[in-house]
């Protein structure tokens, strides 16, 4: 799954702390700024896991 992340610093926030209560997922969750970055990993048949720092 590829998720945008919002550009507000509280919305941000809120979608961190409910990714984060999910605990972990039966797929690849990876969260992107851009939305052709995130449709390029998407379409990547063997998607990378970036480093998010």
């Amino acid at each position: 799954m590829a998720m945008l992340l919002p550009n507000s610093v509280v919305a941000k926030l809120s979608v961190n702390r409910t990714v984060a209560g999910l605990g972990t997922l039966p797929y690849r969750q990876e969260s992107f700024t851009d939305w052709n970055e995130a449709v390029q990993w998407l379409a990547d048949p063997i998607p990378v896991l970036r480093a998010i720092g």
